[in-house]
């Protein structure tokens, strides 16, 4: 605060002088004893000259001000040019001193000058009401959700709705859901292929969890295997080849899956209900590599769709549990539509790419604190794919615990203008909450604390991005 403190005055002290300059000229003719001592008076006196109105006051006008010149060397256009630059120099280190009380965070010395954040009172009461007319407007229930949602059960429906999994006329869900959860039965009968199914034609995986290993025996046919289907081929069409490839795949996402939020028993325990977990979650995540080959399964996708699953197994809607894991595949095949681009390497370098929405993040951070930006990537060169590749691909989900990511996605899926923007704004507002560690150190110091975010209270963060404005494409 001290220092905020300080370029309030230093901005008024520059304003002050620099008009009793221009009041001396205009008195004094430049450098006379009156003009010398109408200064001093101003200066003294807080900005009066001696008998008559404040400094920078015309009073009846500037043909008023030109005869006090006495025939002096007045020059209307010199006092014209000292008050502009005294008001631009003045109005810069006031909006330096506004930034700093703004911007500095509890580390800078003083409370976060952020007001409260999160769901008022009466936030639940009013979702429920919106989420209960008989078309529900999607811009009021963004402006009522984006301060978080207080009830797990609403966040499942809200979630469903701000994705566009679910259609805001509430007549349609019924419909909407069965169609999709058959549709997702399919995908898992046509593309989970297993080695006995590739080569005797038997039972598809789905009919596998349900027939009876004796009905499976009974109803098998074998079909001709030709040379094309033999294990060694290597025949792109090979049902083997693919088997193969898809075999690859599937360890991928097993291995991810296995490190799925190491720190909840519910994905990571050795209950069966945990083990269940995770085959959904693999069975999911492969069915959205097969159905996207030009993508396929990129390492940190399991991170993404996690918070979905665990949120839909613990909906009001007991029933709708078991439909958890179709819920989840294709609210998260909406959710990746926004940001597919950041996986793709070929778009690195687009407008969409990674690199591209890392470098906006820096021109956020430049915009809102430059002496942060400056010592953060100029000084200590700390390259921002070091930490805002994994904040940016995987939203955040790596940063923080489970409930804090439903706040943040709570707050960056309401968001109606950019969600991309959103989540740039939340991810400088981390940034601005730690300056003042980042700005006393070093590389390893910068590194150490955005590659492992201090623990927070996710509402000054959100508090702090809410109130961090929009930023034209170009910084200006």
């Amino acid at each position: 605060m001290d220092a905020a403190r300080g370029f309030f005055e230093r901005g008024l002290t520059q304003l002050r002088e620099s008009l009793a300059e221009a009041a001396s000229e205009a008195v004094g003719g430049g450098g006379s004893a009156g003009g010398s001592e109408a200064a001093a008076e101003a200066q003294r006196g807080g900005g009066h000259a001696a008998g008559g109105p404040p400094v920078g006051s015309f009073g009846s006008g500037t043909g008023g001000l030109a005869s006090a010149g006495g025939g002096g060397s007045f020059s209307l256009d010199r006092i014209t040019e000292r008050l502009g630059a005294a008001l631009r120099d003045a109005s810069s280190a006031l909006d330096s001193g506004y930034q700093a009380t703004r911007l500095m965070g509890s580390e800078g010395g003083a409370a976060p000058a952020v007001p409260p954040f999160g769901p008022p009172p009466d936030s639940l009461d009013r979702i429920k009401k919106e989420l209960g007319a008989s078309c529900i407007n999607l811009h009021n229930l963004r402006r009522l959700t984006c301060y978080g949602i207080p009830d797990c059960s609403v966040r499942t429906v809200v979630w469903q709705l701000l994705l566009g999994y679910l259609s805001p006329s509430p007549e349609d869900w019924a419909s909407t859901l069965a169609k999709r959860r058959t549709q997702y039965r399919v995908f898992c009968d046509e593309l989970m292929l297993d080695k006995k199914r590739v080569s005797t034609g038997e039972a598809s995986w789905m009919q596998q969890r349900t027939l009876k290993a004796d009905e499976q025996d009974s109803s098998a046919e074998p079909k001709d295997v030709t040379s094309s289907d033999h294990p060694l081929s290597l025949e792109l069409s090979s049902q083997w080849n693919t088997f193969f490839q898809d075999s690859e795949v599937m360890m991928q996402i097993e291995r991810d899956v296995l490190r799925t939020q190491p720190t909840m028993a519910f994905f990571t325990g050795d209950s069966d209900a945990a083990a269940t977990h995770r085959e959904e979650l693999k069975r999911a995540l492969f069915l959205y590599a097969k159905l996207n080959p030009g993508l396929r399964y990129i390492q940190g996708m399991n991170e993404l769709i996690a918070p979905l699953y665990y949120l839909f197994k613990h909906g009001a809607d007991v029933a709708s549990h078991q439909h958890a894991e179709a819920d989840a595949f294709w609210c998260f095949m909406e959710l990746i539509s926004e940001t597919r681009d950041y996986f793709c390497a070929q778009l690195d370098n687009a407008s969409t790419g990674i690199r591209a929405t890392m470098r906006r993040l820096m021109t956020l951070l430049r915009h809102y604190d430059a002496a942060l930006w400056r010592h953060v990537e100029v000084t200590c060169k700390v390259d921002p794919q070091f930490y805002a590749f994994r904040w940016i691909t995987l939203l955040l989900s790596q940063e923080f615990p489970l409930q804090d990511i439903f706040r943040i996605w709570d707050f960056i899926l309401s968001d109606e203008a950019s969600r991309t923007d959103c989540l740039l704004r939340v991810c400088a507002a981390m940034m601005l909450h730690v300056r003042a560690t980042l700005m006393r150190g070093d590389f390893t110091v910068i590194m150490k604390t955005l590659q492992r975010f201090p623990p927070v209270d996710i509402n000054v963060i959100l508090a702090r991005a809410a109130q961090l404005p929009h930023v034209p494409d170009d910084g200006r």
